[in-house]
C-alpha cells in the first residue's frame, strides 16, 4: 500500500497525457487498495482528455469486483452528471453498467440508485442505450434493475419491448421475460399488439410461454375499459389452451391467471361455465401442485358464486319468464360443479392425493351449497381420510354456517345416519360433542320420548359417548322395549330392532348389582324374543358384561331361562358364542386388574397348564378395545366391586397369569360346573348338521368359543379348516375373520394355515374377498404375517370388477406402500408373474415407487426369465436417473434387451 501512496504522491502534479503508463501501472496495482477514490481524483484533476481518462475509469471500476467502495461510485457518478460536454457517452454507459454488474446484489442507498438512473437517462439522450441494457441482462438477477431503468426512462421502453422478440440467448431471454412481466403491468399499452409475441407462445422455454400469458392477461383490463368482449374472450381462450401445456409450470400459471380473472370479474357470462369446467379438468392433472391449485380456484368460485342470494345451488325451475335464463345459468353452473366434485372423488379414491385438506374443503362447500351427490361423497370421505381432524374441521365449518342460517344442526346430522352404522361417523360425532362443537344431548333425549325420527335420534345419542344416569338409561330401555314388542309387521320390526340396538350401545355411569332392573329387563327381552337377530344378541350380552358387577350371575340366569323355556335353538347357540367371547374379555380384564393390585389366588394350577400358557401367545387383542370403552372412573369401580368379594392372597404376576389361563383353558368348557360345559360339547356337533341354518349359527358360535381356549381350538381345528371350503358364504367369510383372531391368539398353532387367508382373495363372493382384504391388511400392519409371493393375490384385485373390492385393495396397497420393502415385494411378485396386462399394473404402481425401489425391482426382474417386453416397458416408464443408467448398461442381461440409452 505504501508503494501505491508513493506513486500517487509522485503523480500528484503529473499530467495523464505524459505519464499514461504510470497511471496504468497505478490502477493495475490497486486491487486490494482501499482508497481507490484517490486514484479517481488524481486522474480527473490531471486530465481533460476524456478519450484517455474514461478508459482508465473503466479499468479502475473493474477493481471494485472484490473491494467495493461506495465513495468511488458516488464521486464518479457525480463527475459524470456534472460534465458539461463530452463525446464519450459509450464509455460512460460501459462504466455505469459495469458498476451495476458489481453492485446488483448489494443494498444500494437511494442516492447511488438515483445517480445511476440519471446518468443512464443522460446517456440514452445521446446514444442507443438498449444494447447495453440487453448485454447487462446476461447477468443473473439483473431483471429488477432493468425494470427500474425502464420505469425511470419510459421513452426507451417501446424499443426494449420490440427488441425482446429478437433475442436468442437463454439467459437474456429468461431475465427479459421477468422484465416484460413487470412492464406489462404498468405500461400495458406497449403490448397492445401482442400478436408480435406469438413467438414466445411457441417457444421451447416454459418461462417465455408464461411471459406471454402474463402479457395477454394484463391486456384484459384495457379491453374491459373499452368493452371489447370479443378481445377478452380471445385472451381467455388463449390462456385456457395453456391448461394442456406439456410443462406443469405453465399449466399452473394458466390456472392462476384464470383464477385472477374470475376474482376481477373479467370472465364474460357466456363463457364462464365452460372456463370453470376447464379449470376443474385439471383436478386430475398428473402434478400435485396443479391439482391443488385447480381445486383451490374451484373453492373460491363456490364461495364467491354469482348466485349467492339463493343460499344454495341446488337445481331449480322457474315459471317466471324473466327468471328462466337466470335459473338455466344456475343449473348449468350446478352441473359443472357436480362434474368437478366427481373428479375430486375420483382423485380421493385413487389414494394419490397427498395433502387432502383443500379437496375436503371443496366437498364440504359442495355439501353446504347442496350440490347433487355431495352428501354421499362427503360420507365416503369418512372412511377414505385417515386424519379425522380434517373431517371434524369440515363439519365444524358447515355447522357454523348452518347456525348462521338458523338451520337445525340435528336435522343436518341426521342426513348421514343410515341403517349401516358407520364407525368413522360415530367417531366424528363423538369428537364434535367432546370438543363442544355440538351440544345436542338434551334435544336428542327429548326427541326419543316424542318418538321423533327414533332411529336417527337414538343413533346420534349412542355416538356421543356420554355416560347417562342409570335411571335415565332405564327409561330409554323401557321406552324402546315397549316399542319393540308392540310391532306387528316385519318391516316395522326391523326398524324397531335397530332403535333398540342403538340404546344398547349407550353408556351408563355406575355398575349394576345382580338384582338390577336394567339387567333383568335385558335378559327378559332376550328370552322373550321369538326371532334371532345377531346384532341384538351381541349387544345385549356385551351390555350385561359391561354394566354388571358380577356378570356371571345374570348370564347363568339367562342360560337357565332359555333352557327352561325350551326356546329357539338357533338363538340359544348364538347366545352361547357371544357369552364365550365376552367372558374371555371379562377374564382378561380381571387378570389385568389382579396384576395391578398384586392380589393372590388360592387355586392350585396344574404344571401342564403353566407350560402351555408359556408356549402360547396369550395376549388378547380384543382386550384393548374392550377396556377402552370404560374410562378411569368405571375401571376403578370394577376393581372395588368385582374383586373385593374374591378370596385372593398375594401372588406373583406369573401365578396370576397361570390361574386365569387355567380358567380359560379348562374351567369354562371342561369343568362340569363350568359356565359353558354342556354347550361346548354339542356346538361342534351342530357344525355338521344337515340343517344349514343350524350349521351356520353353530359355526359362528364355535369360532367365538375357540378364541377362549387353545385346547378347545386344537380339539376342533379340523372344523375350522373345513369352514374355508364350506358352501355357506357367511361361514367362509367369518372363518376368514376368525383366522385373523387365531393368528393373534395362537400364532404358532395356526401360522402354517395362513395361506387360507390369501386363498380368500380369490373367492367368488364379494363378502369373503372383502373380509380377506381387511384381515390381511390388519395382520400385515401388526407384522403377524408376511406377504411374499402371496402378494400376487392382493394385486390381482386392484382391477377387480367390483368397485368396492377394487377401492379397498387399492387403499390397502397405498397404505402398504409407506413401507418400501412391502411395495418392492408387491411389485416384483406381480411383474414376475404377469405377461398379460402388465402395462396397466406398471402404470398403477409408478406413483407408489421411489427411485431406489424402481432400480431394485428392475435389477431383480432383469435376472429372471420375465418377458423382455415387460422390462422394456418398465425401462421407458421408470425414468431412471443417469447414474443407474450408467451402471446397468454394462450388465449382460440388459444388453440383450437392445435398449438404446
Amino acid at each position: 500500500m505504501l508503494e501505491i501512496e508513493k506513486i500517487i504522491n509522485k503523480l500528484h502534479k503529473s499530467s495523464l497525457e505524459s505519464n499514461l503508463e504510470e497511471y496504468n501501472l497505478l490502477i493495475e496495482m490497486s486491487d486490494s487498495y482501499k482508497h481507490k477514490v484517490k486514484i479517481f481524483k488524481l486522474i480527473s484533476q490531471n486530465s481533460n482528455d476524456h478519450s484517455l481518462s474514461f478508459p482508465l475509469y473503466f479499468q479502475l471500476i473493474t477493481k471494485l469486483k472484490n473491494n467495493y467502495e461506495d465513495e468511488l461510485v458516488i464521486q464518479l457518478c457525480e463527475y459524470f452528471k456534472n460534465l458539461k460536454s463530452t463525446h464519450e457517452y459509450d464509455w460512460i454507459a460501459k462504466i455505469i453498467f459495469l458498476i451495476l454488474e458489481f453492485t446488483k446484489d448489494r443494498k444500494k442507498n437511494n442516492e447511488i440508485k438515483l445517480l445511476i438512473l440519471e446518468i443512464i437517462k443522460m446517456c440514452a439522450s445521446h446514444i442507443n442505450i438498449i444494447n447495453y441494457i440487453y448485454n447487462f441482462l446476461l447477468n443473473e438477477g439483473s431483471s429488477e434493475i432493468v425494470y427500474a431503468i425502464l420505469v425511470f426512462i419510459p421513452e426507451i421502453s417501446d424499443e426494449f419491448v420490440r427488441m425482446a422478440i429478437q433475442q436468442t440467448n437463454q439467459i437474456i431471454l429468461k431475465n427479459c421475460s421477468l422484465v416484460l412481466v413487470s412492464l406489462c403491468q404498468t405500461q400495458r399499452n406497449l403490448f397492445i399488439n401482442f400478436k408480435h409475441f406469438d413467438v414466445f407462445l411457441d417457444s421451447e422455454h416454459y418461462f417465455l410461454r408464461n411471459c406471454y400469458l402474463e402479457i395477454i392477461f394484463n391486456l384484459v383490463e384495457i379491453y374491459k375499459e373499452i368493452e371489447d368482449i370479443e378481445g377478452i374472450n380471445n385472451i381467455i381462450f388463449l390462456i385456457k389452451e395453456r391448461l394442456h401445456d406439456v410443462y406443469f409450470n405453465v399449466r399452473y400459471k394458466a390456472l392462476t391467471l384464470l383464477g385472477q380473472l374470475f376474482e376481477n370479474n373479467c370472465v364474460p357470462l357466456d363463457i364462464r361455465n365452460s372456463i370453470i369446467k376447464s379449470i376443474g379438468d385439471r383436478i386430475l392433472d398428473k402434478t400435485v401442485l396443479v391439482r391443488k391449485k385447480a381445486v383451490m380456484i374451484c373453492n373460491n368460485l363456490l364461495i364467491n358464486n354469482p348466485f349467492i342470494s339463493e343460499f344454495n345451488l341446488s337445481k331449480k325451475e322457474s315459471v317466471d319468464p324473466e327468471k328462466i335464463k337466470y335459473y338455466e345459468d344456475l343449473n348449468e353452473f350446478h352441473d359443472v360443479i357436480k362434474s368437478i366434485l366427481e373428479k375430486v372423488m375420483t382423485l380421493l379414491n385413487s389414494g394419490s392425493i397427498g395433502d387432502n385438506q383443500v379437496f375436503l374443503d371443496f366437498i364440504k362447500l359442495c355439501l353446504y351449497y347442496e350440490i347433487e351427490g355431495s352428501k354421499d361423497y362427503f360420507e365416503q370421505t369418512f372412511d377414505l381420510v385417515w386424519e379425522t381432524d380434517s373431517i371434524i374441521s369440515c363439519f365444524k365449518d358447515i355447522l357454523i354456517r348452518l347456525k348462521a342460517r338458523k338451520i337445525s344442526i340435528i336435522s343436518f346430522l341426521k342426513k348421514f345416519v343410515n341403517q349401516q352404522r358407520n364407525k368413522s361417523f360415530e367417531k366424528i360425532i363423538r369428537e364434535l360433542y367432546k370438543k363442544g362443537i355440538i351440544n345436542i344431548y338434551e334435544d336428542l333425549f327429548t326427541d326419543i320420548f316424542r318418538n321423533k325420527d327414533l332411529y336417527e335420534t337414538s343413533f346420534l345419542l349412542s355416538c356421543l359417548g356420554k355416560y347417562l344416569d342409570n335411571s335415565k338409561f332405564y327409561e330409554l330401555l323401557v321406552h324402546t322395549t315397549d316399542i319393540l314388542f308392540s310391532i306387528s309387521t316385519t318391516e316395522d320390526l326391523h326398524h324397531a330392532l335397530n332403535i333398540y340396538i342403538n340404546i344398547l350401545k349407550l353408556r351408563i355411569k355406575h355398575k349394576e348389582s345382580e338384582d338390577s332392573k336394567i339387567i333383568a329387563l335385558i335378559v327378559k327381552n332376550i328370552v322373550k324374543m321369538t326371532f334371532l337377530d345377531f346384532q341384538v344378541i351381541q349387544d345385549s350380552i356385551s351390555l350385561i358384561y359391561r354394566i354388571s358387577k358380577e356378570p356371571e350371575i345374570p348370564i347363568k340366569n339367562l342360560i337357565k331361562s332359555m333352557n327352561n323355556k325350551n326356546l329357539n335353538l338357533l338363538k340359544m347357540i348364538y347366545c352361547v358364542g357371544c357369552i364365550g367371547l365376552n367372558h374371555l374379555k371379562h377374564l382378561d380384564l380381571l387378570e389385568k386388574i389382579s396384576k395391578s393390585k398384586k392380589e393372590k389366588i388360592t387355586v392350585i394350577v396344574p404344571e401342564d397348564i403353566k407350560e402351555r400358557r408359556k408356549s402360547i401367545n396369550a395376549s388378547r387383542m380384543s382386550l384393548q378395545s374392550f377396556i377402552e370403552e370404560d374410562d378411569d372412573r368405571n375401571k376403578s369401580k370394577i376393581k372395588k366391586e368385582s374383586l373385593d368379594t374374591k378370596n385372593l392372597d398375594d401372588k406373583t404376576e406369573e401365578e396370576i397369569s397361570d390361574f386365569f389361563f387355567y380358567l380359560k383353558e379348562k374351567d369354562i368348557f371342561y369343568n362340569k360346573d363350568g359356565l359353558l360345559y354342556d354347550f361346548a360339547k354339542i356346538i361342534p356337533e351342530f357344525c355338521t348338521s344337515e340343517d344349514k341354518d343350524l350349521q351356520e349359527v353353530a359355526y359362528l358360535a364355535l369360532f367365538n368359543l375357540m378364541c377362549v381356549s387353545s385346547e378347545y381350538f386344537l380339539e376342533h381345528k379340523n372344523l375350522f379348516i373345513n369352514a374355508f371350503t364350506n358352501d355357506n358364504v357367511k361361514i367362509r367369510a367369518n372363518a376368514i375373520i376368525s383366522m385373523g383372531d387365531f393368528l393373534l391368539f395362537y400364532n404358532s398353532l395356526v401360522e402354517n394355515n395362513a395361506k387360507l387367508l390369501f386363498n380368500g382373495l380369490t373367492d367368488q363372493e364379494i363378502l369373503v374377498r372383502k373380509n380377506a382384504l381387511l384381515t390381511i391388511y390388519s395382520l400385515l400392519k401388526r407384522n403377524i404375517i408376511r406377504l411374499g409371493s402371496n402378494s400376487i393375490y392382493l394385486t390381482n384385485l386392484v382391477f377387480d370388477d367390483n368397485e368396492e373390492i377394487k377401492s379397498i385393495s387399492r387403499n390397502i396397497i397405498y397404505g402398504l406402500s409407506e413401507n418400501e420393502n412391502y411395495i418392492t415385494t408387491i411389485v416384483y411378485e406381480k411383474l414376475s408373474h404377469s405377461d398379460v396386462d402388465y402395462t396397466k399394473y406398471i402404470e398403477f404402481f409408478i406413483p407408489l415407487l421411489k427411485d431406489k425401489s424402481k432400480e431394485t425391482i428392475f435389477l431383480k426382474l432383469l435376472r429372471t426369465a420375465v418377458n423382455k417386453e415387460v422390462l422394456k416397458f418398465m425401462f421407458n416408464k421408470f425414468n431412471f436417473v443417469d447414474k443407474f443408467l450408467e451402471d446397468i448398461k454394462h450388465i449382460e442381461e440388459f444388453k440383450k434387451l437392445e435398449i438404446k440409452i
